[in-house]
């Protein structure tokens, strides 16, 4: 099992509910924070105890259809409901979106078959794996170090390609550095490199800032330094 991300399997049917109960989520899914204990019973009385029960019964409309006449649960609840527990699983990117990275780097790493933020991660989280990376490759341990604790940011949900190397010249350069930061300070820093270095054109809000130290601090930590 990847330890890319939350194994589903672990995380209790109430960590969604919690999210929902306490975190703004975008309108067209407000619907999912009305009536929240009530439903979530249902979900429960209809044997759905983890994140992956719940994945796996809204995986298809034909699934979702069965789980509606089994709970009693609206079919366009249940439909946007698996769309908010499958968001909690990041999309890994390509390294090569990633700025400032030595082009040969990546070429190497795609000659070896890794070309995304997870499969680097997987494969050199693991200091003796990193080691053995570096060996094959060619690449300079370093260097290879410095794009793996990009890989471990990319794991937080909503840290795209451009907010990683935006947090990393914030000093918080892997998430075993993002979880003990302070939301405030961190967001006052964001805003104080964007503008003495030009990087993006947008910074994360508190609000998201916030949720990105919470989420770091819930990942199992699997970067070996």
């Amino acid at each position: 099992m990847s330890r890319y991300h939350l194994d589903p399997a672990e995380c209790d049917l109430d960590w969604l509910r919690g999210k929902l109960e306490t975190h703004e989520i975008v309108p067209a899914r407000r619907m999912l924070q009305d009536r929240v204990p009530e439903r979530f019973e249902a979900l429960r009385a209809a044997g759905i105890e983890t994140m992956k029960d719940l994945v796996d019964a809204l995986r298809s409309r034909d699934r979702i259809a069965k789980l509606s006449k089994r709970t009693g649960l609206p079919i366009e609840y249940l439909v946007w409901l698996g769309r908010e527990a499958r968001s909690y699983k990041p999309n890994p990117f390509s390294l090569r979106s990633i700025s400032e990275v030595d082009i040969e780097v990546i070429d190497r790493l795609e000659h070896a078959g890794i070309q995304t933020t997870k499969r680097l991660f997987d494969l050199a989280a693991a200091a003796s794996d990193r080691r053995r990376l570096a060996h094959s490759t060619g690449i300079d341990s370093d260097a290879l170090l410095a794009l793996v604790k990009l890989s471990d940011l990319a794991r937080i949900r909503g840290l795209g390609p451009t907010f990683v190397r935006l947090f990393t010249e914030c000093g918080v350069d892997r998430i075993d550095v993002l979880k003990n930061r302070n939301p405030e300070e961190l967001h006052g820093r964001l805003c104080s490199v964007r503008r003495e270095r030009r990087r993006s054109s947008i910074v994360p809000s508190l609000k998201d800032v916030t949720e990105y130290v919470e989420m770091a601090a819930e990942l199992p930590s699997a970067l070996e330094i």
